[in-house]
């Protein structure tokens, strides 16, 4: 079993291979045809939406967003896989932050330190 080095180009996670497997392999036809200026957009709108001090789970973001774009998917975990990538970008960007356990994750750990479930929060 080889040491992931790399991102997948989809769902921007550890992996061993540019894709990582058949699955985004399918969600890259949907990935491509996303506006990313469209889709930031609706990332803050739904993220800025939020009640004070209230998190919202990624993938249930991630769906709401693709539902208003017109991007079917059935599943959330799909949906966050499609946006993931953006998602990293907000938080770099300072834009929004991810939680795990009530805990800030500091923005020095990137994708390839965090593991388990996360949660997204407005700035």
């Amino acid at each position: 079993m080889s040491t992931p080095h790399q991102i997948c180009e989809v769902c921007h996670r550890p992996s061993p291979d540019v894709v990582c497997s058949r699955r985004c392999g399918g969600l890259a036809k949907l990935k491509r045809k996303l506006d990313g200026s469209e889709t930031r957009r609706l990332l803050l709108a739904e993220v800025r939406a939020l009640e004070k001090d209230s998190t919202i789970c990624p993938g249930r973001l991630s769906k709401r967003v693709l539902d208003q774009l017109g991007v079917e998917v059935k599943e959330e975990r799909d949906a966050l896989s499609i946006l993931r990538e953006t998602l990293f970008l907000l938080r770099q960007e300072g834009e929004i932050r991810f939680f795990q356990k009530n805990q800030l994750i500091p923005k020095a750990k990137g994708v390839m330190e965090i593991k388990g479930p996360i949660r997204v929060k407005g700035k």
